[in-house]
This record gives C-alpha cells, structure tokens and sequence, in this order.
C-alpha cells in the first residue's frame, strides 16, 4: 500500500493533527484524540484546507479563470482542493463543485458556462464529477486528466435544463447532488 500524503492539517477544536479516517483512506481526515469533542468526525481536505486560510496560515486555491494555473506542469482544475500549493489531485471541493452546480459554471476554470455545455458521462450515464465544462476545458481535461484518459467515458453538448439532479447525496463529509442527463441525448 502506497504511504499516505503528509498534510498539515490539525483539528479546529484540539489542534491535534489529524489523521487519515481508515474507512476514507486519502480522502478524509478525523481528529484521533479521544478527548477532543470532534473525535473521530470526518473533516473533507477541503473543508480543513478552508479553516486554514481562515486562520492566516495558507492562501486560498487558485480562483475562477482561464488559462489555469499550474502546477507540476498540469493545469489545477477550479475544483480541486490546493494546500500549501500542492493539489489534491484525486479529491473536489464540495463548496466548489456546489457553486459550479447552482450557478452553472465549468468545473475546470469556474467561469460561467453558456446555454449548452459539455459533460464527461460514466458507464451508467451519470455525469462525471457532477458538473459541466466549456469545450476548450473538456478538451483540456480529456488530454491530461488521468482518470478520464484511462476511463471509458463519453462526452456530450446538453442544456442546463437537460440536468437531473438526484437526491441530495448525504454522505458523512458532505452533500452534493449527483446529476445524470434528464433527456436523451447523443453521446459523442
């Protein structure tokens, strides 16, 4: 098993650091002092990111534009969670992915997208990372992004009105709707 990211990330109650929840290895953090109230609560990088700036200590991610800016050479998507300068690569900012969702805007650079979008669908028709893209942000995230290279996916043009918004998703860390495309369209 690969050795877990080190992040410098401590509890806002106790400022213990926090360690890797077992259950979210790499994806979620939880305070381990038993006598901290926020014992073995799930905190998002994202979220312990955000307490972080509040407090002075790190500069928030890179905001909303195109070009992107980079990092390790790779453009970092409006929804990727950044510390310290570095990337979360395999993780999304749920506040962000949220603002993309309700105000209709691209995942990759924040701008706000036009009448009809671009969308990465998975194998069961949903909409990958729950958000749409501008044409030049799908191209970009179909030639560097690892996950959709290696993946079997399939990109379409849709309306916003075409969004299925599924149940809230509650999870333990969050909530976000998860989207499939309401209408048939054409995968390209």
């Amino acid at each position: 098993m690969p050795a877990l990211p080190e992040h410098p990330f401590r509890c806002a109650d106790c400022q213990a650091p926090l360690g890797w929840d077992p259950a979210e290895v790499g994806r979620v953090l939880v305070c381990g002092n038993p006598q901290c109230p926020a014992a073995g609560m799930a905190v998002t990088v994202a979220a312990a990111q955000r307490r972080r700036i509040e407090a002075g200590e790190d500069r928030p991610a890179p905001g909303a534009g195109w070009p992107r800016p980079r990092r390790g050479g790779l453009p970092v998507p409006y929804v990727v969670p950044v510390s310290d300068g570095r990337p979360w690569w395999r993780l999304i900012d749920n506040e962000r992915i949220l603002i993309c969702q309700a105000r209709w805007r691209c995942q990759v650079c924040g701008l706000p997208l036009p009448r009809r979008a671009w969308v990465v669908l998975d194998g069961s028709g949903h909409i990958d990372s729950d958000a749409a893209l501008h044409r030049r942000c799908l191209t970009l995230a179909l030639a560097l992004c690892p996950h959709l290279r290696h993946a079997r996916c399939r990109y379409t043009e849709i309306a916003r009105a075409q969004v299925h918004a599924e149940d809230l998703d509650l999870t333990r860390y969050g909530w976000r709707q998860r989207w499939s495309v309401a209408a048939p369209t054409r995968p390209r």
